[in-house]
């Protein structure tokens, strides 16, 4: 039978669509989880106080997932440095230079929101290192999460619900 000009096609998506449609959406949403989570949800402590023997820096870093522990001498460290990644110079991370020529990080990512607090406290780790009588520092850092990533965070949400609701619920075209 033909259709009429003015007539409408219904179309109806199926099952696979649906489900590569969801399964890429939900992929995306959690890829921007993780790596929100990631450059916000760091944080790291960085404390040195004498002990009997020697000066010990201990280094507390809280992640998503985990944490870490890690604790050296201040007899061992020679100085910091703030690494830049190869290809991009504003991507870069703060580690620690031992007197073995070793690099301890202090962060676990490179560009994270603690890394950029941690850059403004270099000056004062060098001084605290180059001191040999200086006995104690307490630098750490703090969770910031600004206001873009929540904004985009909720848009990339209400638009993925809008195109779930589009492919699950059958629309009709012209």
């Amino acid at each position: 039978m033909p259709t009429q000009p003015n007539q409408k096609r219904i179309y109806q998506s199926s099952w696979k669509e649906k489900f590569f449609g969801t399964a890429f959406v939900a992929g995306v949403s959690f890829f921007w989880y993780i790596l929100v989570m990631g450059i916000y949800e760091e944080k790291v402590s960085l404390q040195c106080k004498p002990s009997p023997e020697q000066v010990i820096c201990s280094i507390l870093g809280e992640y998503p997932g985990g944490s870490r522990t890690l604790e050296i001498p201040k007899a061992q460290l020679s100085g910091v440095k703030v690494i830049h990644q190869k290809t991009k110079r504003y991507i870069h991370q703060v580690v620690l230079n031992t007197v073995d020529k070793e690099k301890v990080p202090l962060t676990r990512c490179w560009g994270c929101d603690a890394s950029v607090q941690l850059e403004k406290q270099v000056d004062r780790i060098a001084a605290f290192i180059a001191d040999p009588s200086a006995q104690t520092l307490l630098i750490e850092t703090r969770r910031n999460f600004p206001l873009l990533p929540l904004l985009m965070t909720g848009g990339m949400l209400w638009f993925n619900g809008l195109c779930l609701k589009r492919l699950w619920i059958a629309f009709r075209s012209p």
